[in-house]
């Protein structure tokens, strides 16, 4: 009774473990094919455990499953190339939409009316491998696992919302899988206990199912925030198996739902001992529309105090509205253009992103708080090709004269030990205040001499400003946002380190903003006008940069020590000195450079990648290779685990017969050779007298065994394993020596 429920028992668990992956399969990757694909299946499921249980099932199972196959290619396929070549299309484009933020025009197209044949194909491995291994004498739930799990794996990855039926198909063949052992024996009772088992876990199912069905499940916050850690898990796999480091600095962003670009972690401060992380840089935050054409920033949050190894969150000064001073005066300036732009979030996050001279209204000092919006919009200036500088409203100069007082006090702050050394570096290269163009000069020097790199680890040095100065001269946007902030506080000019995305963009085009877009640069205070932003990054040109705005009369006045009314200020006319201007001039704000004007940190001549760049620099044709380059990577290290695996469990059973054949005890030891004998007998053959009776001897009576049967013994049992083994086929021979360690003893 045992064998026939053993059998019908493997049966079932084969027909449910491959349908759910099939279905598993063609929902995760869009595949076509009819629902005969399952009768189909279910044909090649039975021919194969005929073909795998029975005896001389081979005879008959096997090719009785080639002919299905045959009859399938010729009947069914009208090109089995072109359905294996879609199916590998198709597989490549899912992963390349989840974890390479592929773009609405290259969402897959199935150039085939269905892939069933070859799906089927596939199947059919798939389905041998797991029969073989349902049918194991050992080890049978760890071949099991190895021939579902990774196909599981390969599929949820992907698949943001998996099917719940065929998830369940496959968590239910585990389960009766592990309740029928571990070993696939005729006699004993493991499919009488996977059924005993296996039938009340379908039931409950069936009443949950019933009662809480998923067509009306409603994700709430707390699953949406799992489902994120497990996307960004995903996300750093992916970018290990593409060479990148991203896996160190997953603890920095798993646990935060504001932490955008790889260096923020959410908690309003920067934090530059941890690595840049790569899972970071495929999370997409929002969609921008705007009206004008061309590169410029959309600013988030600002930092105030220098720790040595990050920046604090500012702190923010009462009765100010330092974010709308400079937008003030652009909005004023004659020739100024107005342009309109809209966000859509995909969740409220605490600041608003917003392009410079936006921001006339607001009343804040280091960002615009959302409120708990996800769309929001308006207008932003630009000034125009001739514009020419004006002041602040009247109602705005004695908040400015205020404030003013206070950047020149809070945003001047530094270590006492970071000011002595950066002031020797300002002295010893020439960098002044008095300098009209001490902006630029300052940024140029950071750049020179320096070299892009979002690898870089952690500095061995408390104070990142100083050691990227004098030591390194290596890093990326916020190691050189660092130094030229702390260069110009050492000079007394106020600054701060600022954080948000820089951006290309076409006029009226939806752009998906990602954290690859996310880029960290200075603002300094210009007195009577503002924080404008300067450009300090390595490979990286200010956007939308021109020569005719008042840039010039913002490094005047930083040269001015004492605090005067502004309109008493009068600006020097624009120069030719190549200070950092204003971002944005007339409609065309696109930068020179190379990705059609898109100039983003990581592009230009350096090695720069990631910290800006949207990964348009890639070849959009080698972005699938790499994906099934990926995927084949992770097969073959899962099968290296596995070989490894397999070659420490022979070598350890080895070591264990070898230990239990040299006990001192005699008796022990010829029940352990009776014990060895009695698992030839799966491959054929009898148990030899001279390993029985010792055997017996030592079981039934208090008689000692001599050294002359147990070596009697032994020489029958090495004569048996190697008649045995001279008889067998290359696979059986392969499965004797290692999967079961016969070998000479």
């Amino acid at each position: 009774m045992n064998e026939h429920v053993n059998r019908a028992t493997s049966l079932g668990l084969l027909l449910l473990g491959t349908s759910s992956i099939c279905a598993l399969i063609i929902t995760t990757f869009s595949l076509q094919a009819s629902p005969q694909i399952y009768w189909w299946l279910a044909l090649l499921c039975v021919l194969i455990w005929i073909a795998v249980v029975f005896r001389k099932g081979f005879l008959i199972g096997m090719p009785l499953s080639a002919a299905v196959l045959f009859f399938l290619y010729r009947c069914r396929s009208d090109d089995l190339g072109a359905e294996l070549q879609d199916l590998m299309d198709a597989v490549s484009s899912a992963y390349f939409s989840s974890f390479g933020n592929s773009s609405a025009e290259e969402v897959f197209e199935p150039a085939v009316s269905s892939h069933m044949v070859a799906l089927l194909l596939i199947l059919f491995l798939i389905t041998a491998f797991i029969s073989v291994s349902l049918s194991a004498g050992n080890f049978r739930i760890t071949l099991v696992l190895l021939g579902t799990l990774p196909v599981f794996c390969l599929c949820i990855a992907v698949n943001g919302t998996p099917p719940v039926l065929p998830v369940l198909g496959l968590f239910l063949f585990w389960c009766g899988a592990l309740l029928s052992g571990d070993a696939f024996r005729l006699g004993d009772a493991g499919g009488r206990t996977a059924l005993m088992g296996f039938l009340p876990c379908l039931a409950v199912l069936a009443i949950l199912l019933w009662f809480f069905r998923p067509s009306t499940y409603q994700a709430d916050e707390q699953a949406r925030k799992v489902s994120q850690r497990f996307d960004r898990l995903g996300n750093a796999l992916s970018d290990v198996l593409d060479g990148k480091n991203g896996i160190l600095s997953l603890t920095g962003t798993l646990g935060t739902s504001d932490a955008l670009s790889g260096w923020d972690h959410g908690d309003g401060a920067l934090d530059l001992t941890i690595p840049y992380d790569f899972s970071a840089q495929n999370h997409e935050i929002f969609v921008l529309q705007t009206g004008a054409r061309g590169s410029f920033y959309l600013r988030g949050r600002s930092f105030g105090d220098y720790s040595g190894t990050g920046w604090l969150a500012a702190s923010e000064n009462a009765g100010s509205s330092a974010l709308s001073y400079a937008a003030q005066v652009v909005s004023r300036s004659p020739g100024s253009q107005t342009y309109y732009f809209s966000i859509l979030a995909d969740q409220p996050y605490e600041a608003l992103y917003l392009p410079y001279y936006s921001v006339t209204d607001y009343i804040g000092d280091v960002f615009v708080p959302s409120g708990g919006r996800t769309a929001y919009g308006g207008d932003y200036y630009l000034p125009g090709p001739e514009a020419s500088p004006t002041q602040l409203p009247d109602s705005l100069l004695g908040s400015e004269q205020q404030y003013r007082r206070y950047v020149q006090s809070y945003y001047t702050r530094l270590p006492d030990s970071t000011r002595t050394v950066l002031q020797n570096v300002c002295l010893q290269n020439g960098l002044s205040s008095d300098r009209d163009d001490i902006v630029n000069r300052v940024a140029d020097f950071v750049r020179a001499g320096s070299t892009y790199d979002i690898g870089v680890g952690p500095y061995p040095d408390n104070d990142y400003a100083v050691y990227f100065l004098t030591v390194e001269r290596r890093g990326y946007c916020i190691h050189y946002a660092t130094a030229a902030c702390a260069l110009y506080r050492a000079l007394g000019i106020p600054a701060r380190v600022c954080e948000g995305f820089l951006i290309t963009a076409e006029p009226e085009t939806e752009i998906t903003v990602c954290g690859a877009d996310a880029h960290a640069w200075v603002e300094v205070y210009s007195s009577g006008i503002g924080w404008l932003p300067v450009e300090v990054t390595a490979g990286s040109s200010e956007p939308a940069s021109q020569e005719t705005t008042d840039s010039a009369l913002m490094n005047a006045e930083l040269n001015d020590s004492t605090v005067s009314e502004p309109e008493e200020q009068e600006p020097e006319n624009p120069s030719t000195d190549t200070s950092s201007p204003l971002p944005g001039s007339g409609d065309d704000m696109s930068v020179p450079g190379e990705n059609g004007g898109k100039n983003l940190p990581g592009s230009g001549e350096s090695e720069n990648e990631g910290d800006g760049a949207s990964g348009d620099s890639v070849n959009a044709v080698s972005r699938p290779v790499r994906v099934i380059l990926r995927m084949l990577a992770f097969v073959f290290a899962v099968l290296a685990i596995a070989l490894l695996l397999f070659l420490l469990r022979y070598f350890a059973l080895s070591a264990l017969k070898n230990r239990k054949l040299s006990v001192q005890d005699g008796r022990a030891r010829a029940i352990h050779l009776y014990q060895q004998a009695e698992r030839l007998l799966r491959f054929g053959g009898s148990i030899p007298d001279a390993v029985r009776i010792p055997a017996e001897k030592s079981c039934f009576s208090l008689h000692e065994i001599s050294e002359e049967e147990l070596a009697a013994s032994r020489h029958a049992l090495d004569h048996l394993t190697k008649e045995l083994y001279a008889g067998m086929s290359p696979w059986k021979k392969f499965v004797f020596r290692y999967c079961y360690v016969n070998t000479s003893t």
